[in-house]
């Protein structure tokens, strides 16, 4: 990712309001480079800073300041696996669907 592109993402991160978790469609919303980050990030199940910092190409006090934000955001949370400090999507399940008793009279 070139420089011009980071700081769009950062800039993008920055102007969303706070949340708690992101749901699927949620990240339909999102600018695209933000959404394929966030793809990226769950596909991956975790990712550690050097990695982020890969993946950006970026430094690693750059991506460091965008995990930050991320999490200040509610986008990601960091986690502890083995010792070693990973960053993973903040995911909430949506609405609790409930199939109704009578399924087979709503259906016909």
């Amino acid at each position: 990712m070139d420089n011009e592109a980071f700081n769009t993402l950062k800039r993008d991160v920055e102007s969303m309001t706070e949340v708690e978790g992101l749901t699927m469609t949620d990240l339909l919303t999102f600018p695209d480079d933000l959404r394929l980050l966030l793809n990226w990030m769950m596909r991956e199940n975790g990712v550690q800073i050097e990695e982020m910092a890969s993946y950006l190409a970026q430094e690693v006090n750059e991506a460091r300041m965008l995990l930050e934000k991320m999490i200040e955001k509610g986008l990601i949370e960091e986690i502890k696996k083995k010792e070693e400090e990973q960053y993973q999507v903040l995911v909430k399940s949506s609405r609790n669907y409930r199939v109704p008793k009578k399924i087979w009279q709503v259906i016909e």
